[in-house]
């Protein structure tokens, strides 16, 4: 009988992470949700995914006004350094931060799919997969690894 490696273990992970992450396509955008078919914003999308594969600790999304843009971008950072794995080349199944511009603060996330596409939740427009395009990478700031919950 083959033995499961830890690398096929993985690539089932990330493949039960990406379809979590399908269930919640159609999702309204709802700022600080994070409810299944109801409303979400980007992070309550990964904190959503998260909860429902049994994983309880990713950041809170705190009410801010614009002002604090720059030091909630740093806790959003923070609280996946501490919670998750950095990785430097994203797979489907990672979770990805970005800046909306190179110059500003980290203020948007979400997972990696298959083909190049990540989903995410966006003002106006809800859940919705998005092609990882040249310019959705410049912007990318940090991707992490979402580790399985013993």
């Amino acid at each position: 009988m083959p033995s499961v490696t830890s690398h096929e273990t993985d690539m089932k992970w990330r493949a039960r992470i990406v379809s979590h992450a399908l269930e919640w396509l159609g999702t309204p955008y709802k700022h600080q949700a994070s409810a299944l078919g109801q409303g979400a914003d980007c992070l309550g999308l990964l904190r959503g995914v998260a909860t429902q594969l049994g994983f309880k600790a990713l950041p809170h999304n705190p009410v801010y006004p614009q002002q604090l843009r720059a030091v909630h971008g740093e806790q959003m950072l923070a609280g996946f350094q501490h919670h998750c794995q950095p990785i430097d080349e994203p797979q489907p199944g990672h979770l990805l931060l970005f800046r909306m511009r190179r110059t500003l603060p980290i203020s948007h996330c979400g997972i990696l799919a298959f083909d190049a596409q990540f989903i995410h939740a966006f003002e106006g427009r809800g859940v919705i997969s998005t092609r990882l395009s040249d310019s959705w990478m410049a912007n990318l700031a940090a991707a992490f690894a979402l580790p399985e919950p013993l």
